[in-house]
């Protein structure tokens, strides 16, 4: 009888038990890992994310993951109308990781519940089975909108170990301890204590096979692009373009990547969702007056260029001329409004590496173009002001590309090298080009090409003009451009001028734009523009008169 009584008491426990151990697992929420899937990357460090994860069968608490640090009111939960959430939040929860213990105080952490022998800097030494690790507790942070609200404050002193020995327990800090001796097998990891911001919520209605979307605006994930022009035939150059992809957000696992060409306006991107839990609410509340969280550093790239002169000739001269990258032709990429999308499939790209992707190599017309550009020499104060160098100085003119962009897709303003035969000519900023569209890009300045300026005074009128309390004098102003072509081949130059006052004359007639700047000074100012062909060995000359007021 006493011996089915004690049958029954412990099969009540048992039963307990298992209720109890059931009870906690259904309270656990099931974890929806979710994965990239789709990345959309702008060149300025930000990337437009679309995770996918499975939801659970049936309802219960769920917790979602991992959640990134979104830009503000870009972090949407996309699922079909067969489920519905309830209470979704975010919080810190704990996070615990099993890792090697590399120190006496992990090792005798980690080894509670184990007999040693550990060891003092004076030889002493203490025999015992580890009762406990203590330390001291987080303290709790105080609520600044609840002065009611009861704080505890941490623990005083610090970490301590206490043995349980022959004589008594003994309690001593775990830096005085030089060795440890195992007096049974020892675990050699730790348990790792931390904390991650996570999304919970209660799944109320759901159905098998359901998928949660997850899509967000974040930093930390960007490309640059780089193009290549082959300029070895005449005519027609071969255009190859690659673009480097940065990522320092998680691993990429097969992914869809569109690279993103245009300039989309993302006014909150610098200020992180509150749902991310990086700044309390004073904190968030500044961010929106100052357009940007303070756990946040902008990180601008920029493209840095070099003046290179080469000798062509001697270039040519050189043996082994490497192959040019041949990348096949462009992909079909998407429009949407404004932005074009590029697409890459399968892009698989661990975390703080840098990829490098070949996107396309396709022909295209060019021509040689040699610029020279004059500054207007009248400041905004009206006053005629020129660089110290003498009148009748060599200017620089420039040699470069004009591209027809000949193809069905954009291209987006990068660094451009220009090979000839194998060798570098230059390198230099490719502009936002559209389909149809034009771009000029420079190589190098051209040394076989000489071009000089001189501006002579021919008339003055002293007080010409009284206005506002000022005095002017109206001066006619003639302007010489000399250029000359030392090269074996004909060339054509585009000269242009900005001039400050009344153009009067032009020979040879240039184009003359009014341009809508200082629209309140006195003078008007216009950019005059030639198209100068000059034959081989060939020299010419433009003149120009124009007249101008200036304060005196």
């Amino acid at each position: 009888m006493r011996r089915s009584s004690l049958q029954l008491v412990s099969g009540a426990v048992a039963l307990a038990l298992s209720t109890l151990v059931a009870s906690e697992i259904l309270a656990a929420p099931a974890v929806v890992n979710t994965r990239v899937s789709r990345v959309a990357l702008f060149k300025n460090g930000l990337a437009f994310f679309i995770r996918q994860g499975e939801l659970p069968a049936r309802a219960g608490p769920v917790q979602v993951g991992p959640l990134p640090a979104a830009s503000h009111g870009t972090l949407w939960l996309s699922f079909s109308p067969a489920v519905s959430f309830a209470n979704l939040s975010t919080g810190e929860e704990s996070a615990l990781e099993q890792r090697d213990a590399v120190s006496i105080p992990e090792l005798l952490r980690a080894n509670v519940g184990k007999k040693v022998r550990v060891l003092f800097g004076s030889n002493d030494s203490l025999e015992g089975l580890l009762k406990a690790y203590q330390r001291p507790g987080k303290p709790s942070p105080p609520n600044p909108y609840l002065e009611a609200e009861a704080r505890f404050l941490p623990q005083p002193g610090s970490e301590v170990v206490i043995l349980e020995t022959e004589s008594g327990m003994v309690a001593f800090p775990p830096g005085s301890v030089s060795r440890i001796i195992f007096l049974e097998t020892p675990l050699l990891q730790v348990t790792q204590e931390g904390s991650r911001v996570s999304l919970t919520g209660e799944l109320v209605k759901t159905a098998p096979n359901q998928a949660l979307t997850v899509s967000y605006l974040s930093k930390g994930l960007t490309w640059a692009p780089s193009y290549v022009i082959d300029v070895s035939q005449p005519k027609q150059g071969l255009l190859s373009a690659k673009a480097e992809i940065i990522n320092e957000v998680e691993d990429l696992k097969d992914v869809s990547v569109d690279l993103v060409t245009g300039y989309p306006y993302l006014q909150f991107s610098d200020i992180v969702s509150p749902l991310a839990r990086r700044e309390n609410l004073t904190a968030f509340l500044n961010a929106l007056g100052s357009g940007s969280s303070s756990d946040r550093s902008r990180r601008e790239y920029g493209a840095l260029t070099q003046q290179v002169m080469y000798n062509v000739g001697e270039m040519r001269a050189m043996p082994a001329q490497p192959t040019m990258p041949g990348y096949g032709t462009a992909a079909t990429g998407v429009t949407a409004e404004d932005l074009f999308l590029y697409p890459l499939q399968k892009v698989t790209l661990a975390r703080d590496h840098t990829g490098y992707y070949p996107l396309f190599s396709e022909k295209v017309a060019y021509e040689h173009v040699y610029e020279w550009e004059i500054p207007d020499y009248v400041t905004e104060q009206e006053q005629y002001r020129r660089t110290e160098q003498p009148q009748g100085t060599p200017q620089v003119v420039w040699h470069s590309l004009r591209l027809t962009n000949s193809t069905q897709l954009p291209w987006t303003t990068a660094p451009a090298e220009t090979m000839l035969e194998g060798q570098i000519l230059g390198q230099a900023m490719m502009p936002y080009t559209p389909p149809g569209g034009e771009a000029l890009v420079k190589i190098t300045q051209a040394t076989s090409v000489h071009a000089a300026e001189n501006e002579l005074e021919t008339n003055r009128e002293v007080n010409a003009l009284q206005r506002y309390g000022y005095s002017y004098d109206r001066i006619t102003v003639e302007g010489k451009l000399l250029l000359h072509n030392f090269k074996d081949e004909a060339v054509t130059v585009k000269v242009t001028k900005t001039v400050t006052g009344e153009v009067q004359t032009s020979t040879p007639e240039a184009k003359v734009d009014k341009l809508a700047k200082g629209l309140r000074a006195e003078n008007p100012r216009s950019r005059l523009t030639w198209e100068i062909p000059l034959a081989a060995g060939a020299e010419t000359e433009i003149t120009y008169l124009y007249r101008v007021l200036i304060r005196r």
